[in-house]
């Protein structure tokens, strides 16, 4: 699944980054950390990059420790 999900991330956003702290938090399903994400701020900022990345490393938890299930991309 993470095979297929990074071969349909645009070559623009395939760059790692550093996430911010709410974005890994909520990937990585931390107690306490929000049940959404909302990621805001002015054109260019990287809301699309991250957006990818948030979403890549959640895919990852979901298949990470032998999680039952088999999420769809």
């Amino acid at each position: 699944a993470l095979a297929r999900f990074d071969d349909r991330i645009p070559a623009l956003y395939r760059k790692p980054i550093d996430l911010p702290q709410a974005a890994t938090q909520w990937a990585d399903g931390v107690e306490g950390a929000p049940a959404s994400l909302f990621l805001t701020g002015n054109s260019g900022v990287g809301k699309t990059h991250t957006a990818w990345h948030t979403a890549r490393r959640w895919l990852d938890n979901q298949y990470r420790g032998g999680r039952p299930g088999s999420p769809t991309v």
